[in-house]
């Protein structure tokens, strides 16, 4: 760990952090799975799919679990629009794909609608963005861009 004002070593998990943090808006928060960069809104309802109330904004909770994270991998390393991909325990139907993007819609919740933006990088990080209403897929893929820009050749994290 390093101490305050004091840069972390390029190639590490805190370095990542600490690039990643500038390039989201406030409301969306993130968590690492590394190869996963796990990225979501914090809109919505108290005890939503996706998050639940914390009075630090940086210690919401995401829940995206490993075998979810994994399958997530999987998925982009393989990918069979055919089957539905699961993140923060809901499901979701691919709805397009180009190039190394994947866009689905969330088909387990009616209240808390919304969908997932999936991409690989050069670098090897996978960027998993789920957002719900009222953010837009437009909303999520400017972040998604923005974080693909700054970090698609960052290399995967050593420690």
């Amino acid at each position: 760990m390093t101490t305050p004002g004091t840069p972390s070593i390029p190639g590490t998990v805190q370095a990542l952090q600490e690039n990643l943090k500038p390039l989201l808006p406030s409301k969306y928060h993130f968590e690492l799975r590394i190869p996963v960069v796990f990225v979501c809104t914090r809109i919505g309802e108290v005890g939503s799919a996706l998050f639940t109330s914390t009075t630090a904004t940086d210690d919401k909770d995401v829940t995206l679990t490993a075998t979810e994270s994994q399958g997530l991998v999987d998925f982009v390393c393989n990918p069979d629009p055919t089957k539905l991909i699961t993140a923060s325990g809901r499901k979701f139907v691919i709805c397009s794909h180009q190039g190394n993007w994947f866009h689905g819609r969330c088909i387990s919740s009616r209240r808390h609608q919304g969908g997932i933006i999936l991409s690989s990088f050069k670098g090897g990080l996978i960027l998993v963005c789920v957002y719900e209403n009222p953010m837009t897929v437009f909303d999520a893929m400017k972040v998604a861009s923005k974080i693909e820009a700054n970090l698609g050749d960052y290399p995967l994290p050593t420690s």
